[in-house]
């Protein structure tokens, strides 16, 4: 499919009238963390519940200048892309959300979020816990073409300082430990009960740019009482699912070739594609996914405990899972139970 936000030499189209990529993404750069500091100043976009709205204004006070597309989500113009990442020493495809999606999972994390009053009252470590979370679920979400991270960062910002917390991305050493962090929420290499762990790098970075904001006004909306961290929302369990689903499906097409009583790489990953974007098309896939499964599972050379085989455990979950949504049924208890970290005070 072509991408819409582009020109016919791959260039994304600009208000500047730049034809070279390189020079377009250091113009793009200059402006948009000037206006990210900006805004980050003024507290945010004000009355912002971190949903769709909110995420169109932040985009279009970055780029506005820059794009002429800016406040566009990448379902405007059916955007779907990937992007490979080094973050784990190994050559990983990252996926994010179908872009018909985008709308879906805006929503219910906007409502997530509001059922826990937007982290207001935690203490450090929780909202530092909470607050990788919900990065790492809107950066699976990747509303835009271009300039997620930076979004990210003004929305993150905005929500810390709401919670009377600093959180100072400027203050990075790198940034590309912040890329770093994110690709290796999106990776996913570990599964329950231990899928805590691949947020362990986000969180870390979060710790070292996050404080206290020192004023009466943010002790007191700190001191103010927390919400209880609450259950996922069926909507946000689906989302879950399809993570889990996206991941794991992707990663077992890396070893495709040496599966044996497989169908071709090419039906595999239509049939990949067509689930991706309509869950209900795993009535009729499943039985090729089993197949897959089953062929990791009784390969000579994938021991239980290898990185494969346990993908392949977590694809056949998936699998179950995801034809339970299809069929109208809520998904387990299991998927939507409490998130761990440190206890509230």
């Amino acid at each position: 499919m072509a991408d819409l936000f582009s020109d016919s030499n791959g260039v994304l189209i600009n208000n500047l009238n730049i034809t070279n990529a390189k020079d377009l993404s250091q113009q793009e750069a200059n402006i948009s963390f000037l206006k990210l500091s900006q805004l980050n100043d003024r507290g945010g976009i004000p009355g912002g519940k971190f949903d769709k709205d909110h995420f169109q204004e932040i985009h279009k006070a970055l780029f506005g200048r820059i794009y002429p597309w800016a406040g566009e989500t990448r379902a405007d113009r059916e955007f779907q892309g990937h992007k490979q990442s080094y973050a784990t020493g190994e050559r990983e495809i990252m996926v994010f959300a179908p872009y018909t999606d985008i709308d879906k999972n805006l929503k219910a994390l906007s409502n997530q979020l509001a059922k826990e009053n937007y982290l207001i009252g935690l203490p450090i470590d929780k909202f530092i816990d909470r607050t990788a979370f919900y990065l790492d679920q809107y950066n699976y979400t990747h509303v835009f073409r271009e300039g997620n991270g930076r979004s990210m960062q003004a929305a993150i910002s905005q929500l810390g300082i709401q919670a009377g917390y600093s959180i100072d991305f400027f203050s990075m050493n790198n940034k590309e430990d912040y890329n770093r962090a994110r690709d290796l929420g999106i990776i996913r290499k570990h599964g329950a009960p231990n899928n805590n762990e691949n947020l362990d790098e986000l969180k870390n970075l979060l710790r070292g740019i996050t404080r206290p904001i020192q004023t009466k006004e943010a002790e007191q909306i700190r001191n103010t009482p927390a919400s209880t961290t609450p259950l996922l929302s069926e909507e946000l369990a689906r989302m879950e699912v399809k993570r889990e689903f996206d991941v794991t499906g992707i990663r077992l097409m890396e070893i495709h070739s040496s599966l044996r009583g497989t169908e071709p790489l090419e039906v595999y990953l239509q049939r990949l594609t067509e689930t991706r974007f309509n869950e209900k098309n795993i009535v009729q896939h499943k039985d090729s996914f089993n197949k897959v499964i089953k062929a990791v599972f009784n390969h000579s050379v994938i021991a239980p405990g290898t990185q494969d085989f346990k993908d392949a455990k977590r694809f056949e979950q998936s699998v179950l899972q995801l034809e339970k949504i299809a069929k109208g049924q809520n998904i387990g208890e299991d998927l939507k139970q409490k998130p761990k970290g440190p206890k509230l005070r």
